[in-house]
């Protein structure tokens, strides 16, 4: 990826996630004063909306990685076996991590959100 999609990268998810606490900040003041319906809606679609943006993101990422890897379907994977053979061990496993969190936002519970509780 280059520096300059990079960057727009980060520009979007920090706009995308400063818009979603703000307007989370909001909900959490009403939701104090009243569990209305509309409030405890609002609040769920909230956190969809952060489990998207990771999801999304994520994606992203794998595809950038897949033209990097000219086409490599299993990019990950390709991903891991060249941080463990450039000794980034703990970039590794923290990969991993999130492998399995982002597993975990999209299919629930399984075999990634197992192997999460027992990393606890």
């Amino acid at each position: 990826m280059s520096d300059r999609y990079s960057e727009l990268m980060r520009l979007g998810v920090a706009f995308n996630l400063m818009s979603i606490n703000k307007f989370s900040e909001e909900n959490d003041k009403d939701l104090e004063l009243m569990a209305m319906t509309t409030s405890v809606k609002i609040a769920q679609m909230l956190r969809y909306q952060k489990v998207i943006l990771a999801v999304g993101m994520f994606s992203i990422f794998e595809s950038s990685l897949q033209r990097r890897f000219k086409g490599d379907k299993n990019a990950f994977s390709t991903l891991k076996i060249h941080l463990k053979s450039s000794g980034e061990i703990e970039l590794n496993n923290r990969f991993e991590l999130f492998a399995m969190a982002i597993n975990t936002l999209k299919h629930g519970k399984g075999p990634s959100y197992n192997n999460l509780l027992k990393k606890k």
